[in-house]
């Protein structure tokens, strides 16, 4: 499979504000919120070259539900994750496993194989605000993510990692298999994702603190350069991972 060599990199001035990208990685309302990318008309914004993952075609009417807001569901203070995050399905230390948060298996059918990891990038979930800080809260947003990919055609969520907001990292796709996050980048491509829409709200200190500890253990682990940690829109055209994400992403990678 060969990796398209051309990227499509945002100019400046092309448009955050533009209505067709607005939404970041989805639009959304109310409590209901589209899976990510709706900019191109005909084929899906995440899928890569060759892929598996081959997308059913979506609008943005196609909706996934997640859990409505409960108590500790509003905006407020982050508080640091609690639990205790399983090592049985990860490597990596302190990430909460796949197992903590999935209601339904991974199609290995619709995947390929992960490649030789080149490169990282960043994204938001861009459905609606999300100020969950419990594990439950944020096990049910990943879930929710999972199951509207898989309900694409796609073989399990589109990332490999997920942060909340009280700085849990937890495992998503499995690192055997290649990522469905960015269009014609997906090869040796890890996807980290931070749960929330960073258009409309902004990141919790935790929730960045997390983000560059576990993308510095990526880097330590599979040799990727710094230069070549994006976020999304640096990849595509897009708002993902969101103004307010995108404007920490200097000092995370200052200190990677």
């Amino acid at each position: 499979m060969g990796e398209c060599s051309r990227r499509r990199f945002l100019v400046a001035g092309l448009g955050l504000g533009a209505a067709w990208l607005a939404g970041g990685c989805a639009s959304q309302t109310g409590l209901t919120g589209t899976l990510p990318g709706t900019p191109w008309e005909d084929d899906d914004p995440l899928t890569g070259s060759g892929g598996r993952d081959t997308a059913r075609r979506t609008r943005p009417s196609d909706r996934v539900s997640y859990p409505r807001s409960t108590s500790s569901d509003t905006p407020g203070t982050a508080q640091a994750g609690t639990g205790t995050p399983s090592s049985s399905g990860t490597s990596f230390p302190g990430v909460f496993d796949r197992s903590k948060w999935a209601t339904g298996k991974a199609i290995p059918s619709r995947m390929d194989k992960m490649l030789p990891v080149s490169r990282i990038t960043v994204h938001h979930d861009g459905m609606s605000p999300f100020w969950g800080d419990s594990q439950s809260a944020a096990s049910g947003r990943i879930d929710a993510i999972r199951r509207s990919h898989q309900d694409r055609g796609w073989g399990d969520i589109g990332y490999h990692f997920a942060i909340d907001r009280g700085g849990r990292i937890w495992e998503a796709r499995s690192l055997t298999w290649q990522g469905a996050h960015v269009k014609y980048h997906n090869e040796g491509n890890i996807g980290v994702v931070c749960l929330g829409n960073f258009e409309e709200q902004s990141p919790t200190d935790l929730q960045v603190a997390a983000l560059q500890r576990h993308v510095s253990q990526l880097i330590a682990r599979y040799g990727v350069p710094t230069r070549l940690v994006y976020t999304h829109q640096e990849l595509a055209a897009t708002a993902c991972p969101g103004r307010a994400l995108q404007a920490r992403m200097g000092t995370v990678r200052a200190r990677l």
